[in-house]
């Protein structure tokens, strides 16, 4: 499902931050520097978003640095094996490789080509881009 939201800047930050403060009123530089995100009055569309609220909530993931995907429809470039996904559901937890290989029962050496298998699958050359990848393919739970 889609929401078409349309709002003005006033209406999106009173959903989304609480009052307005407007230009002349105490902290109103520090409001504005603190929250760069601007939506002008043309709508807004979430995708899966059912109310104001959830795409209040869509924003408030995106500020506080997470990303917010639906499933997508695609696929890594190669399916993951069963154990490539073990560690990356390892991997998106923040765990290091000797934290993985204690938790699975690997040697990190096992790990370290588990992970780069991971990395050329899902096309990306670290973990912070694999996490975001798996997200938006719907691999973490």
């Amino acid at each position: 499902m889609t929401t078409m939201l349309d709002t003005t800047t006033a209406e999106l930050d009173a959903t989304v931050a609480g009052p307005v403060l407007e230009p002349g009123d105490p902290g109103y530089a520090e409001e504005v520097a603190s929250f760069s995100l601007t939506f002008t009055a043309a709508p807004a569309v979430v995708v899966g978003a059912t109310s104001a609220d959830d795409v209040a909530a869509a924003v408030r993931a995106v500020g506080n640095g997470r990303t917010v995907f639906a499933a997508a429809k695609e696929q890594p470039r190669a399916p993951l094996s069963p154990r490539e996904r073990d560690v990356l559901g390892l991997l998106v937890t923040g765990a290091t490789n000797r934290e993985i290989a204690a938790a699975l029962h690997l040697s990190p050496h096992t790990v370290k080509e588990h992970t780069s298998s991971v990395y050329r699958k899902l096309e990306v050359r670290n973990r912070a881009e694999a996490v975001q990848r798996a997200e938006r393919l719907g691999l973490t739970a």
